[in-house]
């Protein structure tokens, strides 16, 4: 059965991606966006209630305080994301997106006593220089990651990511980890709210969002909610050490692979070593 939820997250963190690359076209700060971005968490947040309709009631005091602190790197994890993707390629984006697991996997043994090998030391120093490798000038002039702007932004989406991580680790380490649903539905909540209140007051756009994009907003809401739900399950039944780097291996194949196939974008020297580091990585990381 994690077998099974393994693979149906990876999937459903590989559409979040393809459909946040088609919503990057929007720009950044304007009505527009935060609109896309409102549309985004509540058919999250909605399809969760379809679900599960009765998840929501008689939730912890604590579950509702993590679900309001995880709807902050929530909406900054989506921002930022959906920004680095206007800028550089899907498969390098993902990639260090997905390197936030650093976080998690050491958070594992500073409050969880899970253990820490040597080859999880080395796993997660190899991480550290794949991000800052990524962050030098592309070997091939034609490649979008020449815009290294997106940079800053991919940073702050890795720590959020990361951030994430630790809160659902800490989420299912009380007593209210059957809340699952409620927490991740709550947050989701606060996050489209995080949104419409950026959308009132952003500046105007021109053109407006269309019904595609509107379209691309709702299913990133629906495959986003259903990856967090299921990695805050097996959060509960795995080391942080061993269930998210496997989780982010196969969502940087994903990445890489939907990009070359969907987006023709072309792979740099850099963008190659970056990936094979983030691959050694994770192996390092999971081999317990």
């Amino acid at each position: 059965m994690n077998i099974i939820l393994i693979v149906l997250t990876v999937i459903f963190t590989g559409i979040r991606g393809i459909m946040s690359r088609e919503l990057s076209g929007v720009t950044f700060g304007t009505k527009s966006f935060f609109k896309a971005q409102t549309i985004l968490f509540l058919s999250g947040c909605c399809i969760l209630l379809i679900i599960n309709p009765v998840s929501v009631y008689n939730i912890s005091h604590t579950t509702f305080l993590l679900s309001l602190i995880y709807a902050v790197f929530l909406t900054s994890a989506q921002w930022c994301y959906t920004f680095s993707l206007s800028k550089g390629n899907i498969g390098i984006c993902s990639t260090i997106y997905s390197m936030g697991f650093i976080f998690p996997a050491i958070s594992g043994y500073l409050f969880w006593d899970e253990s820490l090998t040597v080859s999880e030391v080395t796993g997660i120093l190899i991480a550290i220089i794949a991000i800052i490798t990524s962050g030098k000038k592309s070997d091939t002039s034609q490649n979008v990651t020449t815009k290294n702007i997106f940079i800053i932004p991919l940073l702050l989406a890795m720590f959020s990511s990361g951030c994430l991580g630790i809160l659902q680790k800490h989420h299912q380490s009380t007593v209210f980890s059957h809340q699952t649903s409620g927490f991740i539905i709550t947050a989701f909540a606060f996050a489209s709210v995080f949104s419409a209140i950026s959308m009132f007051v952003a500046k105007n756009s021109k053109p407006s969002l269309v019904a595609k994009k509107t379209f691309y907003a709702s299913l990133t809401g629906i495959a986003f909610a259903a990856s967090n739900v299921i990695n805050t399950y097996l959060s509960g039944r795995f080391d942080s050490a061993v269930i998210f780097p496997i989780l982010n291996i196969g969502t940087i194949i994903f990445a890489y692979m939907s990009g070359i196939l969907l987006y023709k974008e072309k792979i740099s020297k850099k963008d190659f070593t970056v990936m094979i580091m983030a691959v050694t990585s994770i192996f390092l990381i999971s081999s317990k």
